[in-house]
């Protein structure tokens, strides 16, 4: 799939911040299993207290070889979100980083010390999206 950089058309997607933050969440796991973090699985459970997988040694395996069957030349590094052989995975940490900055500094207009008050980076070959967040 080839994407364009053409702007047309604009999607316009209206969110409450519950939905916002999913989306982030979603698109900062798509990201991470791109890049070959497969680890996040196990996180994304931990995360939601639906069972603590942060010690299962036979999820650790599995979760290993599936990465070994999909980034064979990876070992146990992963994939730089500079990489260029992950460019979707480049326009979903994009939008992530948008919609987090944006909530961000809606919630604290003093700012903060954190990543998320940060001036988004672009990574992709796509231009940053646009968040514009109303009461």
């Amino acid at each position: 799939m080839v994407i364009s950089m053409v702007e047309k058309p604009k999607i316009i997607l209206t969110l409450n911040e519950v939905q916002a933050r999913k989306v982030i969440d979603a698109l900062d796991l798509y990201s991470r299993l791109r890049m070959g973090q497969f680890k996040e699985i196990k996180t994304m459970f931990v995360d939601n207290g639906r069972h603590d997988l942060s010690n299962n040694d036979n999820l650790t395996d599995i979760l290993l070889k599936l990465k070994h069957e999909i980034y064979p030349e990876l070992g146990v590094t992963y994939h730089s979100i500079l990489s260029n052989q992950i460019p979707d995975a480049q326009i979903a940490f994009d939008i992530q980083q948008v919609i987090r900055h944006g909530i961000a500094w809606y919630n604290e207009p003093e700012g903060g010390v954190f990543t998320r008050f940060d001036s988004p980076k672009k990574y992709s070959d796509q231009p940053l999206p646009e968040v514009r967040i109303e009461e």
